[in-house]
């Protein structure tokens, strides 16, 4: 089931839902994944948007089967339009994770609050990010909270030209290797297109990742590239003038 449209003016929703039984062969067999979003403006500046999406796995909770995780993800915020082409955003994400199955007993929550400025004008425009999390071990009564950083930066210096860089750091502190909302790296990359016709353009981009593991001491730290190039092209077909 997927829909996407404005029912009501100036209101946006996007509503999906998907169910696979245990006996389906094909992709994502005995699975569920179910979504809606809402987004609609409070005034001329300021946008409201909400959403919230659930998945299941092992419907049945087959043990044979392994785990069965029941996760939920509820997201809200606003986001104010500011003079000379500045923005602030304010959200707030909070995820729930069980295990239905009987021989696993695990319980994570995450809360998290984001607040994001940038500017989006001419050949230049950038973004930072702030994100503070707190993670609940329930079963261990545990709670670790750490903080995260972005930013982000994209120029055209020429006719169909841009060029991107982007970055991430942050401190985590808790010892369950499990999480969604917190990340647990450090990164840096950056990006090139050229865009020599409407339809058609190249691009190259390259991310560098640093990731290593307070909860696990013995386990090494973890440097990885990744490089990517390709061509994208759009053909439109139009279709064939029906005859009256």
């Amino acid at each position: 089931l997927l829909y996407q449209g404005s029912p009501f003016k100036a209101v946006d929703i996007v509503l999906s839902s998907r169910r696979s039984d245990p006996g389906f062969s094909g992709r994502n067999s005995d699975s569920a994944r179910h979504a809606l979003s809402v987004a609609f403006p409070l005034s001329r500046r300021l946008r409201f948007n909400v959403s919230c999406n659930r998945y299941e796995r092992n419907l049945e909770s087959d043990e044979q089967r392994g785990s069965a995780p029941r996760e939920d993800l509820y997201r809200g915020g606003v986001s104010m339009k500011l003079p000379w082409q500045w923005f602030v955003a304010l959200h707030y994400d909070f995820f729930d994770r069980a295990d239905s199955a009987p021989a696993i007993a695990r319980r994570l929550r995450e809360h998290s609050t984001r607040l994001a400025a940038g500017r989006n004008s001419g050949p230049l425009s950038y973004r930072l990010e702030a994100r503070r999390t707190r993670v609940e071990n329930v079963f261990r009564r545990r709670n670790y909270s750490s903080w995260n950083y972005d930013i982000s930066m994209t120029c055209r210096p020429g006719r169909g030209l841009f060029l991107s860089i982007s970055g991430g750091f942050g401190d985590h502190e808790q010892e369950w290797g499990e999480r969604y909302l917190l990340r647990q790296k450090r990164y840096f990359g950056g990006s090139v297109r050229w865009q020599w016709t409407t339809n058609s353009s190249v691009y190259g981009n390259y991310r560098r990742n640093d990731v290593d593991y307070p909860d696990q001491p013995m386990r090494e730290r973890a440097e990885t590239d990744h490089y990517g190039a390709g061509w994208l092209s759009l053909i439109h077909i139009s279709e064939p003038t029906r005859p009256y």
